[in-house]
């Protein structure tokens, strides 16, 4: 009696089968982790963005709150305290509580070690500069706005920064991050108060 003889491996089809699934699964997993690295790299600079243009405007609001006239400026000259410039805005603020009058200058300027977008830097006092928008911002634009509101004697006087930004995820090649806009007015107050005395 002859029996029929039974294999103890697996054959090619098996072996083609079970390599093509293998295959597929590791596709699957590497594709779905390859877009959550993407989604967790896009959140991370859209947290960077939204930190970088969060401190810029809270420092800028703070030395505007801080902002005197200029001394070498005439009374009549009050419309020139704030000095802006499409790369650069320019005024003087007290640097400490003895009434030490300093220069500080915001400066829009290209990142040499970014391809996109531009940084905004600040500086005081001729000191060295500090970055607070690192290759993110989109644009920026600074306008000085003022006003001669009717009054008694002279009229009330003021003077005012309005600031147009738009932040973006310039800072790492083909991921973009989430894009901040925003639009402002920032009211120098001991500034409005000290052009109004005269």
């Amino acid at each position: 009696m002859n029996f029929p003889r039974q294999s103890k491996g697996f054959t090619l089809v098996e072996i083609l089968v079970g390599v093509g699934i293998s295959v597929l699964l590791v596709g699957i997993v590497t594709l779905l982790l390859v877009q959550f690295k993407k989604s967790y790299s896009k959140g991370e600079e859209s947290t960077i963005i939204i930190q970088e243009g969060g401190m810029f405007l809270a420092m800028l609001r703070n030395d505007m709150i801080n902002a005197v006239m200029d001394k070498t400026l005439n009374p009549d000259q009050w419309k020139e305290s704030i000095r802006a410039e499409p790369e650069a805005i320019s005024f003087p603020i007290y640097r400490d509580a003895e009434g030490t009058i300093e220069p500080v200058i915001y400066a829009v300027e290209k990142n040499p070690k970014k391809s996109e977008g531009l940084s905004i830097s600040r500086s005081q006092g001729g000191g060295s500069a500090k970055m607070l928008v690192d290759g993110h911002l989109a644009s920026l634009t600074w306008t000085v706005g003022t006003d001669l509101l009717p009054g008694v004697g002279s009229g009330v006087r003021q003077i005012w920064l309005n600031i147009d930004l738009v932040l973006g995820g310039q800072g790492v090649p083909g991921l973009k991050g989430k894009i901040l806009r925003v639009s402002t007015k920032l009211f120098p107050t001991r500034l409005n108060r000290q052009i109004n005395r005269f």
